[in-house]
Order: structure tokens, then sequence, then C-alpha cells
């Protein structure tokens, strides 16, 4: 497996077991990326989708779901939650 950072947005988490999850992602590099998420859901709360920043994934090369590794958040766009019509078009362009 190949590691790899990039810039990214999570656009939708899904509930797969007691604390892990499958996430949908886009990137402007690789485009939309399906990730595997192990403790995704821990006692410091969810994971914050709609806000771009990097990620890091290892990527199977015989599968197109990929395992998450890490995500920081770019506190830029921190504000994109608080905005309504931010988000409402956010939600319109990914789903």
């Amino acid at each position: 497996m190949k590691q790899i950072t990039t810039e990214a947005i999570v656009y939708k988490i899904m509930h797969y077991s007691d604390r892990s999850a499958v996430a949908l992602a886009f990137s402007p590099e690789h485009g939309k990326l399906k990730l595997f998420m192990p403790k995704a859901y821990s006692s410091k709360g969810g994971f914050m989708t709609f806000v771009p920043g990097s990620i890091t994934y290892n990527q199977k090369e015989t599968s197109d779901l990929h395992r998450f590794t890490s995500f920081s958040h770019n506190p830029d766009y921190y504000h994109y939650t608080q905005t309504p019509e931010i988000m409402m078009r956010m939600h319109l362009c990914f789903d």
C-alpha cells in the first residue's frame, strides 16, 4: 500500500460498526475517494464534514476502499459549518 497525502474534503460518513465508518471524500488530484475510517467515533466526538483540509490515506491497489490514516482541517474554513447557505450548496453539490 502506498501512503498519499492530498488536499481534500470529506463530505459524507456512513456508520459501519461500533466505532468505525466508511467516508466519501473528494480530492482535486485523485477525484472521489472511498475511505475506511477505524475509530471514527470516539469519546471526543465524531468527525466534522464539509471542512476542507489535508487527508492522509493508504491507497490499496486491489480495491477502491482505501484505509484512512489522518485528516487535518484547515481552520480558515470553519465558518462553512456556521453558514447555512454554504452548507446547503455543498450538500447539493456532493449529493
